[in-house]
């Protein structure tokens, strides 16, 4: 069974998860600055687990672990960004 927290409309705005509260240059939201996705479906993923994030210690440690063999191996990751 997989858990995950939820960020209510309320946390979002304070915490500027997804929009900025500020109108001067340079301020970002957290969305806006990890978003480097390519397609409609990975901007929802990434908006999904910024609202949504796993407090499940193995699914947390998996990724973990995904992301460890990425860094590791340049052409793996080259070859998904290709796709």
């Amino acid at each position: 069974m997989l858990y995950f927290l939820f960020a209510d409309t309320v946390t979002a705005q304070h915490l500027e998860l997804l929009q900025s509260n500020h109108k001067a240059a340079g301020t970002h939201s957290l969305l806006g600055i990890l978003s480097n996705c390519r397609t409609p479906g990975g901007s929802r993923l990434l908006r999904m687990n910024i609202l949504q994030p796993p407090y499940d210690l193995k699914l947390i440690q998996t990724r973990l672990d995904c992301i460890e063999e990425l860094m590791e191996s340049r052409e793996i990751l080259h070859g998904l960004q290709v796709l």
